[in-house]
């Protein structure tokens, strides 16, 4: 059943009934897990005998709500942290995250990195590289952090050395406007293209060659971590946990401000091919493999349970 309908009151009403019919079965422990503010807040409030809390914690919380909220999002990010400490658990994407989780609750957090549903993305999966022309390709919302607009500027000039260079964007938001201005005003139109959103994207992510993704604040992409798997190198900012998903001319390419972004992509556009068949188009980590994080988190919850 989906809570997203009811009210807080009744969201919480709905789950201690439920918990309260699974002891009466004669259930001993019971595990609720939580991902993101209000879900968290919820479960922060019903951790009692025989039931333990989880979160999953998917960013950077005090980035996130910042850039999101501005002045109140310090705020906000006060009550998030303050009710994770009254969760049991805490599981986070990456070492980074898990450093910062455990220095703003006063408690540990267990390491369990992001994965994705390998077997829905197999069929898409580069086989050969093109010869003659270079795809950059943008996937995520068109928002000012996530930083399109300095991809497109970064591309024009980038296009006035190499003029086998294409980009496409897939996704839309409040910069769209701004894309299409920028792309009329520097006849740009058979070189760029904006596809809005998709829900499913991966047949437009596979034919591209170089994922770039400069958005000012990661958690770990799951953009990022599909065009890894399909066989796409990625341009990523050092920012967050992106180096422990890139290693820079190993499975990408990393930049440290946005002055470097047209350096790096020009570095890219010389050396992703030899990066790509030296790896045999596999170039999602093993740690980020969901083989592996599936088999953790059952054996966590397994822990869990027994203890």
């Amino acid at each position: 059943m989906h809570l997203f309908k009811l009210n807080w009151l009744n969201k919480y009403m709905f789950i201690k009934k439920q918990l309260k019919k699974f002891k009466k079965k004669g259930t001993k422990n019971q595990i609720l897990i939580s991902c993101l503010f209000s879900a968290d807040l919820l479960n922060s409030f019903l951790t009692s005998k025989g039931v333990k809390t989880i979160s999953s914690i998917r960013g950077n919380l005090p980035k996130n709500y910042e850039k999101n909220f501005g002045f109140l999002g310090k705020f906000l990010s006060l009550i998030h942290f303050t009710r994770l400490k009254k969760i049991s658990y805490k599981i986070s994407m990456s070492k980074n995250m898990a450093d910062q989780v455990s220095r703003l609750t006063k408690g540990k957090s267990f390491v369990i990195e992001n994965f994705i549903e390998e077997d829905a993305l197999i069929h898409y999966r580069k086989k050969n590289l093109a010869e003659n022309s270079i795809s950059f390709i943008y996937l995520g919302s068109l928002l000012k952090a996530k930083k399109p607009l300095l991809l497109l500027k970064s591309f024009n000039k980038l296009f006035l050395k190499y003029q086998n260079i294409d980009l496409t964007f897939i996704g839309d938001g409040p910069l769209q406007g701004k894309l299409l201005s920028y792309i009329k005003k520097n006849n740009l139109g058979h070189k760029v293209k904006l596809l809005g959103h998709i829900k499913n994207p991966y047949l437009e992510l596979s034919q591209g060659d170089i994922c770039v993704l400069p958005s000012l604040t990661e958690g770990i992409s799951r953009s990022a971590m599909e065009a890894l798997f399909l066989g796409i190198p990625c341009i990523m900012r050092k920012v967050d946990s992106n180096e422990e998903l890139i290693k820079h001319d190993v499975n990408g390419f990393l930049f440290s401000n946005d002055s470097e972004l047209l350096e790096i992509m020009e570095h890219a556009v010389k050396n992703f091919k030899n990066l790509v068949l030296e790896n045999n188009f596999d170039l999602l980590p093993k740690n980020f493999r969901e083989e592996k994080c599936s088999t953790e988190y059952a054996n966590f919850i397994k822990k869990v349970l027994n203890e």
